[in-house]
């Protein structure tokens, strides 16, 4: 695990670079905002002004097409195809006790790509946000959504592939998870009440999205605080304590309470038919295959292991420490 580490610390150095053409980009949009009205608070907006103002924006428009033209990555649906590849690919990786040793790989690399040089924006969250948004009556942003709306259809197939091999938000909260000694952290009642909690969190911020019509998320998202190095929000910065300090003692907190796509992620894989680990006669519901679980997604209910579907993110390791080989699948 050291290389990890090497590459999170080189990564964090040369982040700042990175940083800093964000920052570059946000002034040069600034000089133009004076002419434009924001219609939505994501990172695809479409503004209204007069004349004289739209001429300039489609010259600004059509400078902008030119350059993704020549550079696939700077398209807007380039970054959620991406995601979506790697997770299929992923899903595929999963079935096989060889390619299973690659995960700390692909979510290292993808805390480089999505995170630090894609400055965690956009991600499946803001997809996820743009579609409740054009619920709600404004603009459907189909080079956004396509990142959301195609995890569920891979979800169904894979799993939660997404959330245990790709998620960088995911790998992140993994890199700082050091202490598992709290034994009450990885007790049934304690991972229930995390449960709860999520759901809850996940009605108030549907209703928040639709009454308010706007992306509180965005603004007091301390993953992007993180991977950008920098924000004018100070409470941003307390979220960002709030999430490191938890993420050390506590398995993926983030996703275990505040996070909408765990939410629906994990009601798909609940619907019949959906991708999830089976055990045969031969498994003994052994410790083992508990302790390997950092995710606590196993339980024994009369002697036999229980999966439970919504919390279980598809990271392989209860396949590796299985006794008998065969007995998860």
């Amino acid at each position: 695990m050291k290389f990890l580490y090497i590459f999170i610390s080189v990564l964090i150095f040369n982040s700042s670079v990175f940083a800093q053409e964000c920052n570059n980009d946000c002034n040069s949009c600034s000089k133009t905002s004076s002419i434009q009205t924001v219609s939505s608070e994501d990172e695809f907006e479409t503004f209204d002004a007069t004349t004289d103002a739209k001429k300039e924006v489609v010259k600004i428009d059509n400078s902008i097409n030119q350059q993704n033209n020549s550079n696939w990555l700077d398209r807007k649906e380039a970054v959620p195809l991406i995601g979506l590849g790697l997770t299929l690919i992923s899903g595929i990786l999963l079935r096989f006790s060889k390619t299973r040793k690659l995960r700390p790989i692909i979510l290292v690399g993808s805390i480089a790509f999505f995170g630090f040089y894609n400055s965690a924006c956009p991600c499946p969250i803001s997809s996820f946000h743009d579609i409740v948004l054009s619920v709600a009556g404004l603009q459907f942003h189909w080079e956004n959504a396509i990142w959301f709306l195609g995890l569920l259809p891979l979800t169904y197939i894979f799993g939660k592939t997404w959330c245990g091999w790709v998620c960088h938000l995911g790998g992140l909260q993994e890199l700082l998870y050091k202490y598992d000694k709290i034994k009450i952290f990885k007790t049934a009642k304690f991972q229930t009440g995390l449960r709860i909690f999520r759901i809850i969190f996940f009605v108030a911020l549907l209703a928040q999205i639709i009454i308010m019509q706007t992306n509180l998320y965005c603004i007091y998202d301390p993953f992007k605080a993180i991977f950008n190095l920098s924000t004018p929000n100070s409470i941003v910065w307390i979220l960002v304590l709030l999430l490191v300090l938890s993420s050390i003692f506590v398995y993926r907190p983030f996703c275990k309470t505040v996070c909408p796509i765990a939410v629906m992620l994990g009601a798909v894989s609940k619907i019949k038919g959906a991708y999830n680990l089976k055990f045969d006669d031969n498994c003994r519901s052994c410790k083992k295959g508990i302790n390997s679980c950092s995710n606590n997604s196993l339980e024994i209910e009369n002697n036999k292991y229980k999966l439970v579907k919504f919390d279980c993110i598809n990271c392989g390791d209860c396949y590796d420490t299985c006794v008998d080989k065969c007995s998860i699948k």
